[in-house]
């Protein structure tokens, strides 16, 4: 269901950056991550109609077409990574993905807690039902970001840190749930302490992965190096579900002699999906949209900011590269009631921006708005949507006055 103030809009067709909706509008779609190369890609297109035809083989057969996947997912989003890097596992959805990593870590350390931090993918009060214990660690919020992501001193992480990791499996870091951009300090802080601890660090790369912060990986910004990858989103260029599990060196060490008692799946590693995955590394290699989204940082990070100094009701602005979130004053984001029957801050924004011709997202308690469009996006459309987001938020501005919560 369409959320609130944007029920009725229906998208018939996408091609590039643009989506064609059923009333005759062509809009900006800058809230999608799923489609880094864009909509409809010729060689995308090409890759999954020529896979159509191939053998639906299970994972316990070797199939060309899964291999070759992930040895391109290697070679080109891993380049320079092969002292550690070690297997990759292709699974049919991020969740999937995200949860086998987990219960693997639980696996091989014979413990059960799991460790997140707050406003995660997992620190949002709903890990899945099958995993233990989940604890969420402080936000990076405490000057790392200042002036930069990656930049400053990390202060913001409990002094008992080793003990919240003491008997956990695993500690799990994704870099943009909740709007929240952990830079490289907390990271390479929190693995450090992991390895110490014995628990394992995975590095949930399902959103930020692939270039959308301006490195293949977002990890790759520190030091420190991740036990287990986890992938998605745009894995497969939006063309096909896929989803990736990559285990360190380290992890495969530890499975030598191991049989593995989960069943192989159809989906994971379909010929399809595993087809888009490398005509999309191809692609954002060809392209040089990686470089492309880093070059961008500045300018979004800039225009952002000026921006946000002209609505009373932004608090704040945070982001990397192509991926970044506006987040509004008001309530609390726990607060936020997920049957609410009246339109939040954040739809405001996002239905007054497509009033301008520019999809955005609302998210993390409705009090966020994301900005993530696909990598490819020009000069002349990135001004687009951020005249637009500025348009937007003075419906923020104005209802919010309104009810007195500036």
């Amino acid at each position: 269901m369409n959320p609130p103030g944007l029920r009725g809009v229906e998208i018939l067709g996408a091609a590039g950056v643009w989506c064609r909706l059923a009333d005759g509008r062509q809009v900006i779609d800058a809230s999608n991550t799923a489609a880094p190369r864009g909509q409809g890609h010729a060689d995308l297109v090409t890759a999954v109609r020529g896979a159509s035809g191939s053998p639906a083989a299970s994972e316990g057969w070797v199939w060309p077409g899964r291999q070759r996947a992930a040895e391109d997912l290697l070679s080109y989003a891993f380049r320079g990574e092969e002292s550690w890097v070690g297997a990759v596992r292709f699974f049919s959805s991020a969740s999937e993905a995200n949860d086998r990593a987990l219960s693997l870590a639980q696996a091989l350390t014979g413990r059960g807690a799991l460790v997140t931090r707050e406003r995660a993918h997992y620190g949002g009060g709903r890990p899945a039902p099958h995993l233990a214990e989940m604890r969420e660690l402080p936000p990076p919020r405490c000057g790392v970001h200042s002036p930069h992501p990656g930049g400053g001193p990390c202060d913001c992480l409990p002094a008992d840190l080793a003990g919240t990791l003491a008997d956990a499996a695993a500690v799990i870091i994704d870099y943009s749930q909740g709007g929240v951009y952990p830079a490289s300090a907390y990271q390479d802080l929190i693995a450090r302490a992991a390895r110490e601890a014995g628990a394992l660090w995975v590095a949930d790369e399902v959103v930020t992965g692939l270039g959308r912060q301006g490195r293949w990986m977002t990890f790759q910004r520190g030091e420190a190096r991740p036990d287990l990858v986890t992938l998605g989103q745009g894995l497969a260029g939006g063309a096909a579900p896929a989803a990736a599990v990559v285990l360190s060196q380290r992890v495969t060490g530890m499975l030598e002699d191991q049989l593995s008692q989960s069943c192989g799946t159809l989906r994971g590693g379909h010929p399809v999906s595993v087809a888009a995955v490398s005509a999309t590394l191809r692609r954002i290699d060809q392209d040089g949209l990686v470089e492309r989204a880093d070059s961008l940082d500045a300018v979004m990070r800039t225009r952002l900011t000026e921006i946000a100094s002209h609505h009373p009701s932004v608090r704040s602005v945070d982001g990397l590269g192509l991926h970044w979130t506006v987040e509004l004053r008001g309530g609390a984001w726990r607060n936020w009631p997920a049957d609410a029957g009246e339109i939040t801050p954040a739809h405001r924004v996002v239905a007054a921006a497509m009033d301008q011709g520019v999809l955005l997202a609302a998210g993390a308690g409705e009090m966020s708005v994301f900005i993530a469009p696909p990598l490819i996006v020009s000069d002349a459309e990135t001004d687009t949507i951020l005249n637009a987001l500025d348009h937007a938020l003075g419906a923020a501005d104005a209802v919010m006055a309104e009810e007195s919560l500036l």
